[in-house]
């Protein structure tokens, strides 16, 4: 999200004496507004920052050179004796984090594979990192033991969680148990089953925003597979900070609190907030502050990922997020499905095999040709895989270890499938843009017809979290 002079003009009146606040860090410090062009420093907890002032815009970097989101405050009269009673500035503005906080609260939607890896990198109690869960089927375990992570690239360790909770309802009423404030971030690592559950209306109760606005509403992260299901949690939450995440982690559940990480780390990170390119109604018109907010509260999550040492964590802008999950889209819609289609073979056993090969590769460029299309572009950037290296990335990885699409794991156990987010709505939103998902459509109208005629057979009802 670039930060515009309007942004900036309407938050900074020139009367006004302001702080400049770090939203990243926590950080502040204050001072009087220059005239345009002009710098100032102020002193913080452990270091001095600056920023040059351009006309109502903002350039900005730490002593270490690395750029970072400010955010300001429209503070009248502000002496400098004040600068230590940073508690009563949440007042002043319902996009500013609690001040100085010393502790990041993040609770984890989903103790699956993926979200039980990622909350265990985040999870940094000593420096004041506290993860918490929603557990479902793995409760006890989890509230009993911890989550015990076996990985080839951090090895064997056991995360004991903040808290643990059994459902949503229990983690908006209990947690954190602390102080009863809020969460800083809520991270959803739930399967997107749109036709059995509606995660923007189960999730309220954690992002609900205080009538007295006196924090700013929990900073929704989004790590799911799929295109378009964003726009359903931006309906129902306009004020909620939204951040989409794309990652290509391969890790696995083999017990209740057990998690094997195989191997790649990579996750994609980038704002949701009025992206309607591809949708087939308008979102309302989104807050400046809810822009600058969210920029924030991205490089907040970046860092801490850093200092959980992933490394190859990236930040994406709002479109360049939603091009990569088309991409990604590319591997998902044809491997997933044609996995359970062949009878279940694994992804390397399917590239193969020439047949299957040559439907992989016609899937694939459907969906590549569908993306350009809708984004206006020629082609992926450069740094994105071919097809073909993607085929052959896939070979090789089988030659270590039989990789298992996630579809294919979940057909196997009797799951619902994540038919509509992977299928159904890129079907819907390439055919809007008058391109047309063939191979990806018949393949769509058969596991339709599958998962219909298994849930007759189960009894397959709503999921609950």
């Amino acid at each position: 999200m670039a930060l515009t002079k309007a942004c900036l003009n309407n938050a900074l009146p020139k009367p006004m004496n302001y702080f400049l606040f770090h939203l990243g860090f926590k950080k502040v410090f204050g001072g009087i507004r220059p005239q345009e062009g002009g710098r100032w420093k102020g002193r913080c907890r452990r270091t001095i920052l600056s920023a040059q002032i351009f006309d109502g815009f903002y350039l900005s970097r730490d002593p270490n050179g690395i750029s970072a989101a400010y955010c300001f405050a429209r503070l009248p009269r502000l002496r400098s004796r004040d600068l230590a009673k940073v508690d009563w500035l949440n007042k002043f503005d319902p996009f500013i984090p609690g001040g100085m906080a010393s502790e990041v609260r993040i609770l984890i939607v989903g103790t699956g594979a993926v979200g039980a890896f990622y909350g265990s990198r985040l999870h940094r109690p000593e420096e004041g990192v506290k993860v918490s869960f929603v557990c479902r089927s793995n409760y006890e375990e989890v509230k009993a033991n911890g989550i015990e992570i076996v990985s080839r690239t951090f090895g064997k360790y056991t995360m004991q969680p903040a808290d643990v909770f059994k459902s949503i309802d229990q983690a908006a009423q209990l947690g954190p148990s602390e102080s009863g404030s809020r969460w800083d971030f809520v991270i959803l690592c739930t399967k997107v089953l749109p036709d059995r559950v509606d995660d923007a209306v189960l999730l309220s109760p954690l992002l609900r925003v205080a009538n007295d606005h006196d924090r700013p509403p929990p900073t929704l992260v989004l790590i799911q597979n799929g295109i378009g299901f964003e726009d359903n949690h931006r309906q129902r939450h306009p004020q909620v900070p939204i951040l989409s995440a794309v990652t290509v982690v391969n890790a696995e559940q083999l017990k209740p609190n057990l998690v094997r990480h195989n191997r790649w780390t990579r996750i994609s990170i980038g704002p949701y907030l009025n992206f309607s390119s591809y949708l087939a109604h308008p979102h309302p018109p989104i807050n400046p502050q809810l822009g600058i907010h969210s920029q924030s509260q991205l490089e907040l999550l970046v860092s801490l990922l850093r200092s959980g040492q992933i490394h190859d964590v990236e930040i994406y802008g709002e479109k360049d997020l939603q091009i990569l999950r088309w991409h990604k889209l590319a591997i998902n819609a044809s491997m997933n499905p044609t996995s359970i289609l062949s009878g279940g073979l694994p992804s390397s056993e399917m590239v193969k095999n020439p047949q299957l090969r040559l439907h992989l590769q016609g899937c694939m460029q459907e969906v590549f040709e569908a993306a350009k299309k809708i984004f206006g572009i020629e082609s992926f950037p450069a740094n994105f895989a071919s097809i073909e290296r993607i085929l052959q990335s896939t070979e090789k990885a089988g030659e270590s270890s039989t990789i298992k699409p996630s579809m294919l794991v979940d057909w196997e156990l009797g799951r619902p499938l994540e038919i509509q987010a992977i299928m159904g709505f890129p079907i819907r939103i390439a055919t809007r843009a008058g391109v047309k998902l063939a191979r990806i459509q018949s393949m769509y109208a058969f596991l339709n017809q599958l998962q219909l005629a298994r849930s007759k057979k189960t009894g397959l009802c709503q999921a609950r979290i």
